[in-house]
């Protein structure tokens, strides 16, 4: 499956509350980084538009998987809630559809909003080194 269509089908589970889950790390982080502290909470801001330019990462199947044969992916991605960078994993189970968000939490990897400015900064430190 393509990972837009996955995007939509977390987004109408969110909407409708059915065949989505949120693995324990990911509540606690969701709770903590986006003050999102239930299940809920968390379904709320997804299929309401919390998710905001969100930008896909990467598919692959899921390494942890205790049925391997039912070909369970995880899909990844970066977004963008006001001011804060985030990072949301979850698995799509083909068999049932069910959807289970194991990852939801600030995103480790560089702001891109922000890498203009570090080539900004490194050009203002070298021209007031050579003053």
């Amino acid at each position: 499956m393509g990972h837009e269509k996955a995007l939509k089908m977390l987004i109408m589970a969110c909407k409708k509350g059915e065949k989505i889950g949120v693995k324990y790390d990911a509540k606690i982080t969701a709770a903590d980084h986006f003050n999102l502290p239930t299940n809920q909470s968390i379904y709320d801001f997804i299929g309401n538009g919390g998710l905001e330019c969100v930008d896909f990462i990467n598919k692959m199947a899921w390494k942890l998987n205790p049925r391997p044969e039912n070909k369970s992916q995880v899909y990844a991605y970066s977004f963008y809630s006001h001011t804060l960078f985030g990072y949301l994993a979850f698995i799509v189970n083909p068999e049932t559809g069910y959807i289970m968000i194991k990852s939801f939490k600030k995103n480790e990897s560089p702001d891109q909003r922000n890498l203009p400015l570090k080539g900004l900064q490194a050009l203002i430190k070298h021209f007031k080194e050579g003053e």
